[in-house]
């Protein structure tokens, strides 16, 4: 793998987008979550549990994989400026702040159609979060939405259900959830510009690389 510009993974499968729009992949493709081959040079991929995302520059969508719940249903999205995924479900941000999603939606998970002024998105497999331009928080998760409708200055947010991380604007970050094995332990975590978290373990890369 090299010129890679933009990874993501699923539960068993890993997605390069390389800095020519061409994908490679790794990992199980049992249910052909690493055999997309979109019809235009991709710029971002997401993940699902069982499938993949591919964003074109010009904001059309395609999907591969187990679609079970609809979540590869985007052949109609267009003017798309970031895709996200949780385990069943896939979300768009458009280009004009609001959202569009598919997928598994026993949680309501899927129910964003009346937010907008979105900037960032995470979903895990039950909530979708929503970072507002003014640096607030939304999630579908009615359990977990007045907790994180109290933060403020957000600049992005990785949640896997069981523990989230917030980053703020002054490069600053918490986290919250299970803390069994340290993966809430950001002490020391400081010029932050970007966060992601496993199952158990939580991710910062800082501003100088």
């Amino acid at each position: 793998w090299e010129d890679v510009v933009s990874i993501a993974c699923g539960s068993s499968h890993t997605v390069g987008v390389k800095y020519d729009g061409t994908v490679v992949y790794a990992g199980s493709n049992r249910y052909g979550q690493c055999s997309l081959n979109p019809q235009f040079p991709a710029v971002s991929a997401a993940c699902g549990w069982k499938h993949t995302v591919l964003l074109s520059l010009g904001g059309d969508v395609a999907a591969a994989g187990a679609n079970d719940f609809g979540q590869c249903d985007v052949s109609d999205w267009h003017d798309i400026d970031a895709i996200f995924c949780g385990d069943s479900h896939t979300v768009g941000l458009k280009k004009d702040g609001t959202l569009v999603a598919t997928g598994l939606n026993t949680n309501g998970q899927c129910n964003v159609s009346d937010w907008h002024d979105i900037v960032f998105v995470a979903c895990d497999e039950w909530q979708t979060v929503g970072v507002r331009s003014d640096g607030t928080v939304l999630s579908t998760d009615r359990s977990r939405s007045i907790t994180l409708s109290a933060l403020s200055n957000v600049r992005c947010f990785a949640t896997m259900g069981l523990h989230s991380v917030v980053l703020y604007n002054n490069l600053s970050t918490s986290a919250f959830g299970l803390k069994g094995d340290g993966q809430c332990n950001l002490d020391g975590w400081n010029n932050i510009v970007s966060v992601a978290v496993g199952k158990s373990h939580s991710v910062g890369v800082r501003e100088d690389g």
